[in-house]
């Protein structure tokens, strides 16, 4: 081989050598751009599209705030009540005022003495002077005993018609009458056996009619 072959080997070899070597370069660029390209395909990170997250669904507010005001009135109205029945010795005459009282199951009535001494007393079994019971079946009777200052109280939970009387004064035409609720049971079907001094003792519809009925009542 002449020296001008020579030269020409070599450089056609340098120049085989330099494009493998610019070839393994560039195919390890595309390679790292692949890898990148795989992930986000141009090397940066893509914005992900806004997702929109369920949320839990909420009650409106006009229905929330209906029912609970529903709530809140029907406890309001809903709640026990104390009555008071006054105890008289007046003018020769002994007597409840008011005479006849309608009231709701859970309500209290409160009898307090305003001259005399006085008792309230139902007409039920075991009472003194009691000769008939004249109060709901299951009701709880009640007897304050005589008393001269204070007062005394019972709560209803029985519907029906309840008649009472005052020990001392019982024969003299001191007796009241209270419904709870609505009419109902012996003191509707029979007469109390103690009659006022003045006036009636009032129908029970006209005392669940009128709430309150003042003594004396005369019907008409």
């Amino acid at each position: 081989m002449n020296r001008r072959t020579y030269l020409s080997v070599v450089a056609t070899s340098s120049v085989s050598a330099v494009s493998v070597l610019s070839g393994c370069s560039s195919g390890d660029g595309g390679g790292g751009s692949g890898d990148d390209g795989g992930q986000n395909g141009s090397g940066t990170t893509p914005t992900q599209p806004a997702q929109n997250t369920p949320t839990q669904q909420q009650t409106p507010a006009g229905t929330a705030t209906g029912n609970a005001t529903g709530n809140a009135t029907g406890s309001g109205t809903g709640q026990p009540t104390t009555h008071t029945i006054g105890m008289y010795t007046k003018n020769e005459s002994y007597y409840f005022d008011p005479i006849g009282l309608h009231v709701q199951p859970g309500d209290t009535v409160k009898w307090v003495i305003k001259q005399g001494s006085h008792s309230t007393t139902s007409y039920s079994s075991g009472n003194p002077q009691a000769s008939k019971t004249l109060i709901p079946e299951g009701a709880n009777g009640w007897n304050s005993g005589t008393i001269s200052s204070g007062s005394y109280s019972h709560t209803f939970e029985t519907t029906g018609t309840y008649d009472y009387y005052c020990i001392p004064h019982k024969t003299l035409g001191m007796v009241g009458r209270i419904v709870c609720g609505e009419p109902g049971g012996p003191a509707t079907q029979q007469p109390i056996p103690d009659k006022p001094k003045q006036g009636t003792v009032p129908p029970s519809d006209v005392i669940v009619q009128k709430k309150t009925v003042p003594y004396p009542y005369t019907s008409g």
